[in-house]
């Protein structure tokens, strides 16, 4: 699977590439998670390959827990969204992670 830089136009970054996430939403990916056609790992490792691609254009993601996610991916999860990779901005209170407040929100 070729893993493409960030296309940029007029400062517009598009991650989007053939991988598990494919152009998928959120009750999609749960919904292929559940019925087993996709693995949590697999979404997850997409998910983290994405964010690597564009983040050095972006510079969004201040505290890099990739290797967390993968591992918990492996665990058994319960929910409908078990296994759907999410990001959360630093100033959400979030257990072993700093909160930040890096914005005016």
């Amino acid at each position: 699977m070729p893993n493409p830089k960030p296309t940029t136009n007029n400062s517009r970054i598009h991650a989007f590439t053939d991988d598990a996430l494919s152009d998928f939403d959120a009750t999609a990916l749960a919904t292929l998670i559940k019925r087993r056609e996709i693995s949590n790992t697999e979404v997850i490792a997409a998910s983290v390959a994405r964010a690597q691609r564009v983040n050095p254009a972006l510079n969004a993601v201040v505290t890099a827990c990739y290797g967390q996610a993968l591992g918990h991916a492996r665990r058994e999860q319960s929910g409908f969204f078990a296994g759907v990779p999410t990001f959360v901005k630093d100033n959400t209170d979030v257990q072993w992670l700093p909160t930040q407040h890096g914005s005016d929100a």
